[in-house]
């Protein structure tokens, strides 16, 4: 009998800075939905590419859904791997 093992995970960013509110970062972040932990994580800015960053080190899990608010990077890498 074969057996596949799916999950789904929360995907989100949070805004920091330090001294000068113009050199902000993000901070990148998956959960496992129901109980908090977190998956994987990637500091960098708000762009396409830390939001791929976060989803290749995501690569590991067999992650099926991803629940995550409507910024484009989002839609734009998550809708890939969810259809993979």
């Amino acid at each position: 009998m074969e057996v596949e093992i799916r999950t789904d995970a929360e995907a989100d960013e949070f805004r920091s800075y330090v001294g000068n509110k113009g050199d902000q970062r993000r901070t990148w972040y998956a959960t496992k939905r129901n109980i908090g932990i977190i998956l994987a994580w990637h500091n960098g800015r708000r762009t396409d590419e830390s939001c791929s960053r976060l989803i290749e080190k995501l690569s590991v899990f067999p992650i099926k859904y991803y629940h995550t608010d409507n910024w484009r990077s989002y839609s734009k890498y998550f809708f890939l791997i969810n259809m993979s």
